[in-house]
């Protein structure tokens, strides 16, 4: 029985990959004259978070204003993406069966917290956590499990990329992925096109 729904954001709920990736892009050739992935290769880009990009093409740390430019520009370029059409449908049945859901992303939490503001769905939530520092994403989902008193096998973790099944298995979650060319390598593991999958799979159980 699932007890527990954890949501990532970017790619998941919101298709809003290519246009975070795109405003990180032109905010760091706007400002220091390249791309990322003229410092940095392509296939790693995904492994970085999005001050360590901007920072490799300028060449040192950004500082605290820096950051709070780059996150201001990604943030006004991702409340203009698409929410998964099937999202609302899912919370309405999560709250029909009694699921708590959480939205956990590696955004960093100010961004992921505006963003979910301005779309008008953060009340949908337990709770919204981004990224903060000296707490990763796997720790939160521990801390998750922890304070709400659930055993991993009765949650159940949805996300786009390989890192989110990484850490939803080394926490001992079942996953489901929405599909990205990063799980094609995994076998035995649910992967769908959009959340309509995932109602289907909470709907049998």
């Amino acid at each position: 029985m699932i007890k527990l729904l954890i949501l990532d954001f970017d790619g998941t709920i919101i298709d809003s990959n290519n246009i975070k990736q795109t405003s990180i892009n032109n905010f760091a050739k706007i400002h220091y004259g390249y791309y990322p992935n003229q410092k940095i290769e392509s296939s790693k880009l995904k492994g970085y978070t999005r001050y360590e990009q901007v920072s490799k093409v300028k060449g040192f740390p950004l500082s605290s204003k820096e950051k709070y430019n780059l996150d201001k520009y990604v943030n006004d370029s991702i409340v203009n993406s698409n929410l998964d059409k099937n999202l609302f449908t899912l919370l309405k049945i999560c709250r029909l069966k009694k699921i708590k859901v959480f939205l956990v992303s590696n955004t960093p939490h100010d961004s992921l917290y505006y963003v979910v503001e301005k779309l008008r769905i953060d009340h949908l939530f337990e709770d919204v956590l981004g990224k903060v520092e000296n707490l990763n994403k796997r720790e939160i989902f521990q801390s998750i499990l922890k304070n709400i008193n659930i055993n991993p096998n009765e949650a159940l973790s949805v996300g786009d990329d390989i890192f989110d099944y990484l850490i939803a298995k080394d926490c001992c979650i079942p996953f489901i992925g929405i599909r990205n060319e990063s799980l094609n390598s995994l076998n035995g593991n649910k992967i769908f096109s959009d959340l309509f999958g995932v109602i289907n799979y909470i709907k049998n159980k």
